[in-house]
């Protein structure tokens, strides 16, 4: 009996060994188990990341990608026409045309002899600055722009001039043109001559603050110094007829613009009106002495 307990004992004992023993290689598959799901997923994720990186290029570059497969099928076709017998001229594609040099010479630019001869930058400089001319200034500035270009002279009407000048000018230029001739036309319409002459007419009827003096009365308001005559004026401003230097004692007449009357100054009593009235008896009796007949 005690034989038979011994071995119910060790049996216990081993069967509980290998469950404990069993127990842990279940966790270590498990574990193991996981960690290579979650390397799958990661892999996965990766995978499907760069094949969007991918396509997302390739649909970024899909233009550059087709001009470069266009430019190679046109390589293949023209290698493969520079190898067949007597081709000497490569077919270009429609989608491309290439301008050619002519083959024939191209003639040279003669000078009409009937044009005068340009002048050159520097002559049209020194005419802008010595003329002073708004014309000759514009000329130089657009000259110096377009060197070669040349303006035509006008000698005709208006009307035939602007006629001459629209065949000169190419369709860009006369559009240019006409646009600036509208605007100038419109100023020209609001500007009203009549209104200008009549400013100017008020302009000069209208008296200005400032008086202006005659030249007795500029004469006579110098100021007095030893020796310097003063005359006497009228209220109009004109000489009186009778003038004296008092400094000298001479009298003598004038007529109203200040000119001495020949042979009349004295120091004694001088009567100027007088002597006006006789100078106009005589004038009038001598424009009564009838011609004489021939």
């Amino acid at each position: 009996m005690t034989d038979e307990s011994q071995n119910l004992v060790q049996d216990v004992q081993e069967s509980s060994i290998i469950v404990d023993n069993t127990a842990p290689r279940r966790n270590a598959l498990s574990c193991n188990r996981g960690s290579l799901v979650t390397a799958l997923s990661v892999f996965v994720a990766l995978l499907i990341a760069g094949q969007a990186v991918t396509v997302y290029y390739v649909f970024q570059h899909q233009e550059k990608i087709t001009k470069i497969d266009h430019t190679t099928k046109e390589l293949k076709m023209e290698n493969m026409l520079k190898k067949l017998p007597g081709s000497r001229e490569l077919i270009r594609t429609p989608s491309k045309p290439k301008m050619s040099m002519a083959s024939i010479d191209i003639p040279l630019m003669v000078r009409d002899p009937n044009q005068p001869i340009p002048l050159s930058r520097e002559e049209l400089r020194n005419i802008a600055v010595n003329s002073n001319e708004v014309g000759d200034a514009v000329h130089y500035v657009l000259r110096s722009r377009r060197p070669f270009r040349t303006f035509q002279t006008f000698n005709d009407t208006t009307l035939e001039n602007l006629k001459e000048l629209k065949k000169t000018l190419s369709d860009e230029e006369w559009m240019l043109f006409d646009s600036w001739l509208q605007q100038w036309f419109l100023l020209y319409l609001v500007q009203n001559p009549k209104t200008t002459k009549e400013a100017a007419l008020i302009k000069k009827s209208i008296p200005t603050e400032v008086p202006v003096m005659t030249q007795c009365q500029l004469q006579a308001s110098a100021k007095a110094q030893p020796g310097i005559f003063r005359p006497k004026c009228e209220d109009n401003g004109d000489f009186e007829l009778t003038q004296c230097w008092h400094s000298t004692g001479y009298c003598w007449c004038v007529y109203k613009n200040g000119t001495e009357v020949p042979e009349t100054k004295t120091r004694g009593t001088l009567t100027c009106n007088d002597i006006f009235g006789q100078e106009e008896m005589t004038i009038g009796s001598a424009a009564m002495v009838p011609d004489e007949i021939e």
